[in-house]
């Protein structure tokens, strides 16, 4: 029995670790960047939204049923940032709507900041995005999860505007829109 399971199980571990290499959009000696469809510790993910405060902002309801929904699961583009345990250390959810791309909130563990995840994060989003032919992203927005943001998150405006997107009003608060080839939509 162990000498036909052992290479069983051993097979399946390098075809894990494969597929974990396609799914990964960065790699160091402690922390990696992948799709978040390959992420399975979800409770991690409670666990930071939780502590940044963020189901002040949208209940833990709208958040489960933003990623579970398979309409957005078919039609999404997000990260999760992870250390070697799979912990969640930061999160970009996103979903596609017509030609624009729509972040529904990027969140980064304050001990992982200023040190360009975030901006890791955005860059390998905004190259799908044009790939993709969409035309902007944009955080903030009647569809997305957060829809406008925060008067508390205003910091984080400063480092989008750094980041090339245009601040901007709606009746809701601020967001922010970046064009992508040009075209504004």
């Amino acid at each position: 029995f162990l000498s036909f399971t052992l290479p069983v199980l051993v097979n399946l571990l390098f075809a894990r670790k494969k597929l974990l290499k396609l799914f990964t959009v960065f790699k160091d000696e402690h922390i990696a960047i992948r799709t978040l469809n390959s992420f399975s510790n979800m409770e991690s993910i409670d666990g930071l939204l939780e502590s940044e405060g963020m189901f002040e902002v949208i209940s833990h309801d709208e958040f489960l049923l933003a990623v579970q929904n398979p309409f957005k699961i078919q039609s999404r583009a997000s990260l999760v940032l992870t250390n070697a345990k799979e912990d969640a250390l930061g999160v970009l959810l996103t979903h596609l709507e017509e030609k624009k791309v729509v972040i529904d909130f990027l969140i980064i563990d304050p001990q992982y900041r200023k040190r360009g995840y975030g901006k890791k994060m955005l860059t390998w989003l905004e190259k799908q995005a044009i790939t993709g032919d969409f035309e902007s992203i944009q955080l903030g927005h009647t569809s997305s999860l957060i829809q406008a943001i925060p008067v508390a998150m205003n910091p984080s405006l400063a480092w989008f505007r750094r980041q090339g997107y245009e601040i901007l009003t709606n009746e809701h608060g601020y967001f922010v829109k970046k064009a992508l080839g040009g075209i504004m939509s």
